[in-house]
């Protein structure tokens, strides 16, 4: 599971065509799951969130640095042991930093246990080409990633590797170059790149308001096979420990069993201002209420409802029975967490990255000035 953002975790065919695991005659009508809350769903003030608390709520495992070598680090994820994985951007000095341009640093992926021991998982960069982390996952096993030059939200150029832990072995397994790419197609925001099983799956979008060209791609963690197209028409892929969810056709989320393939409808959304997540069998929807936006988690005990937040929700996350997401109030931030498992609401922030979901059960306090220059990084258990 880092922010929002957001250490973390892998894509259909015309509306449901599986292109790995099934025929193309195979037209099975997905299975549909609950969904978000009735009318009738009783709904949770903003107003009852309450703060949470060490020793009850989650317990501090770590500090994590802000900076390493002088060089600012971004934390992206944490395996079940609680050693993080994050990249620091080394800066390219002699970069033109006062106007857009190429990508002004090199990244450094790197792992740092709870203790401090601090791998690196690439050789020390600092010439050739630029570029910045966009995010990855990481397991007791692998880590993998993806790279690019660009410096704009829809990249263009990427390039996707792995990390063996045992091994220390660094793969190339996958870029934008690759034959199975589509041309005008980009990485998808929401599609980072993400362990399911021995593979890694990540999406790409395109244009098109349909989400023709968009699909979820994949490729074996240990390059034993080259990069192919497993969901067309699909994007956002979010792993679990059995499969992952999609949204297919910008519109409706699905998920996909890892080990029998089978694909199954959970929810038709997508509209403006909504969302909908799917991870370890909780549900989250935001959906428009008669005074702004109402979210739902809908879990395996039942589902409660909180807001409305009348200036919207954005940048929510969801892992290991947790949803984070942003409200506004009149302008400014407000960051709150939803236990899945108790229907508790709670304040965690006032900064859009000041708290972030980072995997594993494990959630990133950001400590100084959240948006300038951070002191350190505090990692907690939560509970």
């Amino acid at each position: 599971m880092m922010s929002p953002m957001r250490s973390t975790l892998l894509a259909l065919g015309a509306a449901a065509l599986l292109l790995t695991g099934c025929s193309s005659d195979a037209h099975e009508s997905p299975r549909s799951a609950p969904t978000t809350a009735t009318t009738t769903t009783p709904i949770i003030a903003p107003t009852s969130a309450s703060e949470l608390v060490e020793g009850k709520d989650y317990d501090v495992v770590a500090t994590l640095p802000a900076q390493i070598d002088l060089s600012r680090v971004l934390w992206s994820g944490v395996d079940a042991a609680g050693t993080a994985f994050g990249g620091i951007a080394v800066p390219d000095l002699d970069a033109d930093h006062s106007r857009m341009g190429p990508v002004g640093s090199y990244a450094q992926p790197v792992l740092m246990s709870p203790a401090g021991e601090l791998i690196r998982m690439t050789p020390l960069r600092d010439s050739g080409t630029t570029t910045q982390m966009l995010g990855g996952d990481v397991n007791d096993d692998w880590v993998t990633w993806l790279e690019s030059a660009d410096t704009n939200i829809g990249m263009g150029s990427w390039t996707l590797y792995s990390y063996e832990r045992s091994t220390k072995k660094l793969r190339l397994l996958a870029s934008y170059r690759d034959d199975v790419v589509r041309e005008d197609t980009f990485l998808d925001y929401d599609g980072r790149a993400e362990i399911v099983g021995d593979d890694v799956v990540l999406g790409t979008a395109s244009a098109s308001r349909s989400g023709k060209g968009s699909a979820i791609l994949t490729v074996p963690l240990d390059g034993s096979a080259p990069l192919s197209e497993l969901v067309l028409r699909a994007s956002e892929p979010d792993a679990d420990e059995t499969g992952f969810s999609f949204v297919m056709a910008r519109k409706t989320l699905m998920y996909r069993d890892a080990t029998t393939g089978e694909t199954r409808q959970l929810h038709t959304g997508g509209g403006r201002g909504e969302c909908q997540f799917y991870r370890s069998k909780v549900l989250v929807t935001c959906e428009k209420a008669s005074d702004g936006i109402a979210v739902t988690v809908a879990g395996t005990d039942g589902e409660t409802t909180f807001g409305p937040f009348r200036h919207g929700v954005s940048y929510v996350e969801l892992r290991d029975g947790w949803a984070r997401f942003v409200a506004h109030a009149d302008g400014d931030p407000q960051i709150y967490a939803v236990d899945a498992a108790t229907s508790t609401l709670h304040h965690v922030s006032t900064s859009q990255n000041g708290w972030r979901l980072m995997g594993n059960g494990y959630a990133l306090v950001v400590q100084g000035d959240v948006d300038k220059e951070p002191t350190g990084h505090q990692l907690i258990k939560l509970r």
